[in-house]
């Protein structure tokens, strides 16, 4: 979280997907240049004047490094990934290089670079496995993962890797888990 008035650069991975879309057009330049990076180019009805769009991949580290080495980024939305449960099925390794192999190479190039961003990691209730039934479920976030797709253990696994960057190393990392 900023100052008042204190200039942020804002770096939102997967900022071409549906989420990063609404995200980057809430992020107002006048607090700073918002940055998105992703593999692909917006599409047209999701494109914002304000935004600069960066295509990359974060299995690529030099990639990363080098993007955060130039932005020094205050804040990181760390959106990117394969979130389609049933492309996981079909592509389990695609999917849990994605997730779990780009937050990493995300979390290793904001500590050598930037260790004092802040970064939200996105996971997913899915996490927690399927429910005794509609809207009857209430979790917390101590309740023990359950994962019953490639997606869903990728989305545990990032979350493991993030407490580990923030226990290890100081890190700035926040986790949510929508639903």
């Amino acid at each position: 979280v900023c100052v008042r008035g204190e200039r942020m650069s804002v770096l939102v991975t997967g900022g071409t997907g549906t989420l990063g879309h609404h995200l980057l057009g809430l992020i107002t330049h006048s607090r700073g240049e918002p940055t998105s990076f992703a593999s692909l180019d917006p599409i047209h009805h999701r494109f914002h004047s304000h935004v600069r769009y960066v295509n990359g991949n974060l299995l690529n580290y030099q990639q990363v490094a080098s993007l955060l080495q130039e932005l020094r980024p205050t804040q990181i939305y760390h959106l990117a990934s394969q979130s389609s449960v049933g492309l996981s099925q079909k592509e389990p390794l695609e999917t849990l290089n994605t997730n779990i192999l780009g937050t990493q190479n995300l979390l290793e190039a904001v500590r050598r670079t930037v260790p004092e961003c802040r970064l939200l990691l996105l996971s997913s209730s899915d996490v927690y496995g399927p429910g005794e039934g509609q809207l009857d479920t209430i979790r917390i976030e101590s309740d023990p993962f359950r994962p019953i797709s490639p997606y869903a253990s990728s989305k545990a696994c990032m979350e493991i890797i993030g407490l580990q960057y923030q226990r290890a190393f100081g890190l700035h990392v926040t986790i949510v888990r929508p639903f």
